[in-house]
């Protein structure tokens, strides 16, 4: 997949990112602008502005994951269990990322979790910070975003978070608490769509 990283690109195109943020990457917007949305993912993804990254539905496999772009995430403790993605932006490393989230949420303060696309910690690496302090009993609930529901390989925790409880994403029935940090997940290997991080 190739980036579109130049402005002037970007403005050549003609597509507001708050029209597509509004739509909700969907066909809609890849229609009104003759794009295919990973192609409108590009742009938000690799715009400097700190802005919310939209996690699309088709970033479906490891291939989708830009090479030079890494996420920070943030976790909201007391957050009702809905289904909602988590606030996310990226960069072109993880300081930057983490930076940009902190502008938006200056409670992004305490780093919980790094997610992994690979196993003893490898490849694609995304951070996720939490609203109010470290880890305790009962922890922070983490949806994973569509990209790491089908990518994530092993979790290193921090700040108190030494256990992580993975549902899977094919059977959200199935639970399973694990130590942290995890170079190996098992059965929610590119299957995991929650993680309660806490301390155990």
């Amino acid at each position: 997949m190739k980036l579109i990283k130049s402005m002037g690109a970007k403005k050549a195109l003609g597509v507001s990112l708050a029209v597509v943020a509004a739509l909700g990457m969907t066909g809609t917007a890849s229609a009104a602008s003759g794009l295919h949305p990973r192609d409108l993912w590009d742009i938000l993804a690799t715009d400097p502005s700190p802005k919310p990254y939209v996690a699309p539905h088709v970033l479906a496999d490891k291939a989708d994951h830009p090479a030079d772009q890494y996420c920070a995430m943030l976790a909201v403790k007391d957050a009702p269990d809905d289904d909602k993605d988590p606030l996310t932006v990226c960069g072109s490393d993880l300081n930057e990322a983490s930076a940009k989230l902190k502008e938006i949420e200056p409670l992004a303060k305490t780093h919980l979790v790094s997610l992994y696309e690979d196993e003893k910690y490898g490849r694609a690496n995304d951070q996720v910070y939490g609203d109010k302090g470290n880890c305790d009993k009962d922890g922070y609930r983490i949806k994973m975003t569509p990209w790491w529901q089908l990518n994530l390989s092993s979790v290193h925790g921090w700040n108190g978070c030494d256990k992580g409880r993975f549902t899977q994403r094919t059977a959200t029935d199935h639970s399973r608490t694990m130590d942290l940090p995890a170079p190996g997940i098992g059965e929610f290997n590119d299957n995991t769509k929650y993680l309660r991080a806490h301390h155990g």
